[in-house]
């Protein structure tokens, strides 16, 4: 049996958080043949292609809207770690390299205005489609911090874009404060 225990980087001042109950902490520590592992196992050497963008601001980075119902790229992310999969800044966008099903991930956590509400998601090819499964709607009529996030399958061509997009539904549109955003992909079939 393996057990795993989530390590959590990047976070000032935490290098480890468990992300189980105590119970479930107490029957690891005192089960037989259970190895603890800082890393799920696998190679990323054998994934064919990967990306990702990242933003933390502790002081968060204000997001300003134009216009109502247009979807906006959050375009101040950073790259990570690319493996056959290109960065191109302004805006924040990922292309990969290699045609084939891309898990697509993404995570935001922001500061909402008052009455509002918002849509975010991963976007291919500038195109949010509304019916996927890793959208979210936050619809909101207090200003509170939240955190959302999405994982979900595309079906990715050579020279494909991926971007992560937020739209406002609300007139007029409300700035946000972002805090932390993270868009990952990672080619799943194999050759």
């Amino acid at each position: 049996m393996i057990c795993l225990i989530n390590t959590v980087t990047n976070l000032p001042g935490v290098t480890k958080t468990v992300k189980h109950s105590f119970l479930l902490i107490f029957l690891l520590i005192f089960s037989t043949g259970c190895t603890v592992l800082d890393e799920p196992p696998g190679d990323i050497d054998k994934i064919e292609a990967y990306g990702e963008l990242t933003n933390y601001s502790s002081y968060g980075t204000t997001f300003k809207f134009q216009d109502v119902n247009s979807s906006y790229i959050v375009s101040f992310l950073s790259s990570g770690e690319l493996k056959n999969v290109e960065f191109y800044d302004s805006p924040s966008r990922l292309i990969t390299n290699i045609s084939g099903i891309y898990q697509v991930g993404w995570s935001m956590s922001f500061l909402t205005a008052n009455k509002s509400n918002y849509i975010i998601s991963p976007a291919k090819n500038y195109n949010v489609n509304t019916n996927i499964k890793c959208l979210s709607e936050i619809t909101t009529n207090a200003v509170l911090i939240t955190h959302v996030s999405g994982d979900c399958f595309f079906n990715m061509s050579e020279n494909d874009v991926i971007t992560l997009e937020i739209q406002d539904k609300v007139t007029p549109a409300p700035n946000i404060q972002i805090y932390s955003a993270t868009l990952t992909i990672e080619k799943v079939d194999k050759k």
